[in-house]
């Protein structure tokens, strides 16, 4: 027989526990945690047998009820990788990478925290590659831990930062899958809606300045530069800067965490004889941009905006945020105290606001919520502080953290059928008592029958063994 496993959740510092309501697992399949953050779990089901993909399920506020969110999810059971991403410049957007049939690897993005899954744009300056058999519709794929893991030419994973608004920096192929052929480094300046080739072949890169300037070093066959790439604008433009007479062998690029330094650290050697020269290069760009950047270097920039005459146009998860950003065009910097500067506005509630409920799911690319075919004409029971509870629902729920209010509800509630469930036993105190109640008379029980059995191991001893004789003990 195939042991189970389970998985349990506290919200009390493990005073008492839960089953979450997820598939379980034999011991060759495992669980992972994702992302655990804004009262929400990504957690990913690994599926049986040696298949190299999974089930990404969220979870509600408590992290207890979960459903599917992204089928198919790649994740290696050899070396444990997996491309999933958090986006950290923008809210609600998170990039990975799905395992096809046909053995074939795909990019695919939410917006709304994983309530809908999608490819990403193909870039308007980008044709498709050999891997796309329709030269007109392909997709932008992202390279990150799994290609890094198959040892293809990619120097770095995606790169996002909390304070540079909209911006991510990442090496990918276009076409209708993840290609082995030399990547190129792309940017979203929009959290992910769209996309542009930025620079030709692999690079390492970092974001300064609050993304007000962006560092790249080409990667090359011998791994030697003397020259940086910088760019004033987001990526769309790109200037060459010679830091040293003779190349050196690279190893990295430093800078001060938090993407608000004007300064960048390049670290390499150089081969003498017999041994290895280190040398460390940091270029100041405060020589470069030297005014502080005035009101009118700023614009207002709705995220998630796709189409401005509609009412709804950049509501996500439940508000439209305004941000002050950066203009393409101004020559000037940020600065140190440079803070994100936005105004959230409250939305009507639409089907975006919700998630597929307990035992519900999305096709891909679909919106619709449809019933798992293993619950149908089921009860969706669920076990929460030792109650056993049935989940009401016409397949929605909102996302966590929504603030959504008005517009469309949904119908969905938890009723308790008074009775208790198996994963109570791991501690919840009102089972927990009763337990420890009912069985004073067992325990009762069982010290008699011991006593009984001691007194008769001694009358037989006395008696047969020793032949009658006193047993006398002798302590030296």
């Amino acid at each position: 027989m195939v042991s189970l496993r389970a998985l349990h959740v506290s919200l009390d510092m493990g005073d008492t526990w839960n089953m979450a309501q997820l598939p379980h697992v034999s011991a060759e399949q495992f669980y992972s945690i994702l992302a655990a953050n804004d009262d929400m779990v990504f957690m990913h089901v690994d599926d049986p047998g040696d298949t190299g993909f999974g089930t990404i399920y969220v979870s509600d506020d408590r992290g207890i009820v979960y459903s599917k969110s992204l089928e198919r999810h790649l994740y290696t059971t050899t070396g444990g990788e997996t491309d999933f991403t958090n986006v950290t410049s923008l809210r609600g957007v998170y990039v990975s990478s799905v395992l096809s049939e046909d053995g074939s690897v795909q990019s695919v993005i939410t917006f709304d925290r994983g309530g809908e899954w999608k490819p990403l744009r193909k870039p308007e300056n980008s044709d498709c590659d050999s891997t796309a058999k329709n030269k007109d519709e392909c997709s932008l794929h992202i390279h990150a831990s799994y290609s890094i893991s198959q040892k293809l030419n990619v120097p770095m994973p995606p790169l996002s930062e909390p304070n540079a608004v909209g911006l991510i920096i990442a090496h990918g192929s276009v076409g209708d899958a993840i290609s082995v052929m030399i990547p190129d480094v792309y940017v979203s300046d929009d959290g992910g809606y769209s996309w542009f080739k930025a620079l030709k072949g692999p690079h390492h890169y970092t974001i300064l300045d609050s993304g007000g300037l962006i560092v790249a070093v080409e990667r090359n066959e011998y791994n030697t530069v003397n020259t940086i790439k910088f760019s004033i604008d987001e990526g769309q433009c790109w200037y060459p800067y010679q830091f040293i007479d003779k190349p050196i062998i690279f190893t990295g690029l430093a800078s001060e965490p938090g993407a608000k330094s004007m300064n960048i650290s390049i670290w390499g050697y150089v081969d003498l004889i017999f041994t290895q020269h280190w040398i460390s290069v940091t270029i100041d760009f405060e020589e470069l941009l030297t005014r502080d950047c005035a009101d009118d270097d700023y614009i207002q920039w709705l995220a998630h905006s796709s189409n401005v005459n509609d009412p709804n146009d950049g509501c996500m998860l439940g508000y439209k945020e305004k941000f002050r950003r950066l203009r393409k065009s101004s020559l000037c910097r940020n600065g140190h105290d440079y803070i994100v500067n936005k105004q959230p506005n409250v939305c009507l509630c639409t089907l975006d606001d919700y998630l597929c409920d307990f035992g519900y799911y999305r096709k891909e690319n679909s919106s619709e919520c449809i019933e798992q075919d293993d619950l149908q004409g089921h009860d969706l029971e669920f076990c929460l502080q030792g109650r056993k509870e049935i989940l009401q629902t016409n397949g929605y729920r909102k996302i966590p953290g929504d603030r959504c209010f008005g517009g469309i509800q949904v119908n969905r509630s938890v009723k308790d059928i008074s009775k208790k469930c198996v994963s109570n036993l791991l501690a919840p105190e009102e089972l927990s008592n009763s337990h420890r109640t009912s069985s004073v008379p067992i325990i009762a029980t069982i010290i008699a029958l011991l006593l009984m059995l001691l007194i008769l191991g001694m009358i037989f001893i006395k008696k047969y063994v020793c032949g009658g004789r006193q047993v006398h003990l002798i302590y030296f």
